[in-house]
């Protein structure tokens, strides 16, 4: 191998090593986003299941209220008049 063959080989492998990392950059750069992503999504999720325990809460307390209201209405005897 001459010395010129040895030089171009030796740019040749730093070539390909520059353009592994660009791509290493643009794949982390990806997971960074996927990352915040995800983060959003947990939020969301969990703002979803407050969201929908807080409406199963109500929901319980107003089935309540409407049953002592029917049972009051059964007790007087008078069915609402």
């Amino acid at each position: 191998m001459t010395e010129r063959q040895f030089e171009r080989a030796v740019e040749h492998l730093l070539a390909l090593h520059a353009k592994a990392d660009a791509r290493a950059d643009r794949a982390e750069a990806r997971m960074d986003r996927m990352e915040k992503q995800l983060q959003a999504t947990a939020k969301l999720v969990r703002a979803g299941i407050r969201f929908v325990t807080k409406v199963a809460r109500n929901q319980k307390q107003t089935d309540q209220k409407v049953n002592r209201m029917i049972r009051a209405l059964y007790q007087s005897g008078r069915n609402g008049r």
